[in-house]
């Protein structure tokens, strides 16, 4: 199965996620091969002497607080709590028991210690501790209270007794990380592609319209070595173009002169030869009215602006019916593009022409499908062959060979039609009808 290639913010934001998480489950594994140390066990007779007598146990942690300090005994503990009073021989009423649970208000932070597992998991705080029932040996994180005479009580708990937590608290670490690690991942790569974003939007700015401006050098070296290039080439592009269509209008400007001087020479000579020179000599002058008029329509630094498409096409069609002409827009939505003027009421003017020229009538329509406008020209006439549908948008071809003035010019208004509509970023083609006539489509992005 072939995969299309993975756009480049993709490709970057899955490597650094990758990254992430095999950085972490190669933590995971550390954590799990190399576990921290286990808790310390204390025995029945460290408690009993840390607690009755308030000695120095190592590990064990001895305060005198106050009894609002003192949360009342849980009801799950009490049995063992009281097992735990018949073992140190005092009165159950004067022991409390308690493992690692969430908090009450009572309880003081000089009592906890540095940490507070029960902050830090709530949840499985109850299984934070052990007691062997035989043995009364304690580990993990648990307090035992004792009430002196006084009326303080002695608590007595581990110190930084936590390993109980340790891996589940890595765990949930190692998982944070990687969640927080996927938003800054996500904005990292947008800021890595945002060059490549702007440069593909450039060129495709590019194929609408050379007299774009320049991309701006900004980014990676890379990025800006390939702007550079990009707009050094869009300027040889352009002036390439230029060149062209000046030197096309220039022969054909220049030409008018000669054949002005042809048409006078011609004025004495035999009726039946002057006759068919001067039809010669018009018929040039024609083409060359359609060359110019060609590369008129194609000066690509003329300004663009904002254009009604709907209202430029009704004023094409009002016109050709002033002529006589039968040209329908049907009903349909208003649609505004930024275009060349000149260049899209030659390419409409065209189209509707051809259509009744060849058609006897012209039938328009403008719809809109995603970012794309389409306009249809219709005739009634007798179509192309298949092979024809394309070849007539080549210059100076025409699908009636005659060439004579009542059927059409010299073959260069579909050529202009596809040449602006590729110059607005768009496309031109023809497509038979099913039932009869031409169809001529024109998409152009909004």
């Amino acid at each position: 199965m072939i995969f299309r290639p993975l756009p480049l913010f993709v490709r970057i934001f899955g490597l650094l996620v990758a990254s992430v998480v095999f950085i972490q489950m190669l933590n995971l594994v550390l954590l799990l091969v190399f576990p921290p140390a286990a808790d310390p066990v204390f025995t029945l007779a460290q408690i009993k002497a840390a607690l009755l007598d308030g000695a120095s146990v190592e590990h064990l942690r001895v305060n005198d607080v106050r009894p609002l300090e003192v949360r009342s005994q849980d009801k799950e503990l009490r049995g063992l709590r009281d097992q735990l009073a018949v073992q140190l021989n005092i009165a159950p009423e004067a022991l409390v028991l308690e493992f690692a649970k969430p908090p009450s208000r009572h309880e003081t932070k000089e009592d906890k210690g540095l940490f507070d597992t029960s902050r830090l998991l709530p949840s499985a705080a109850p299984r934070s501790a052990y007691v062997d029932p035989e043995t009364f040996k304690f580990s993990g994180h648990f307090k035992l209270g004792w009430r002196l005479d006084s009326g303080n009580w002695r608590i007595v708990s581990p110190v930084d007794s936590l390993r109980a937590l340790w891996l589940r608290s890595a765990v949930i670490w190692l998982v944070a990380t990687v969640l927080l690690a996927i938003p800054a991942a996500y904005l990292l790569a947008g800021w890595l592609s945002a060059p490549i974003r702007k440069f593909g939007t450039a060129a495709e700015r590019l194929g609408r319209n050379l007299r774009e401006p320049p991309i701006s050098l900004e980014g990676p070296a890379e990025i800006v070595g390939a702007a550079k290039a990009f707009n050094e080439m869009k300027s040889r592009l352009s002036r390439y173009v230029d060149d062209r269509v000046a030197m096309i209008g220039a022969i054909a400007h220049d030409l008018r002169t000669p054949l002005t001087r042809l048409a006078f020479r011609i004025e004495k000579t035999p009726d039946d030869v002057r006759l068919k020179a001067e039809a010669d000599i018009q018929e040039m002058r024609t083409m060359l009215a359609a060359v110019l008029s060609f590369v008129q329509a194609m000066q690509s630094d003329r300004p663009r602006q904002r254009q009604e498409l709907r209202s430029l096409i009704t004023s094409i069609a009002d016109d050709q019916t002033d002529m006589g002409n039968s040209v329908t827009v049907e009903d349909g939505p208003d649609v505004v593009l930024v275009g060349d003027d000149l260049g899209l009421r030659s390419l409409f003017t065209n189209l509707i022409e051809n259509a009744v020229a060849y058609g006897g009538s012209a039938c328009v329509r403008l719809r809109q499908q995603g970012r794309e406008t389409i306009v249809e020209v219709d005739d009634n006439g007798p179509g192309l062959p298949t092979a024809e549908l394309e070849r007539v948008f080549e210059p100076f071809y025409r699908a009636e060979p005659s060439r004579s003035r009542r059927t059409g010019g010299i073959g260069l208004g579909l050529a202009l039609v596809r040449s602006v509509a590729i110059a607005h970023g768009g496309h031109a083609m023809l497509e038979n009808r099913e039932s009869q006539g031409l169809r001529a489509r024109v998409c152009l992005p909004t």
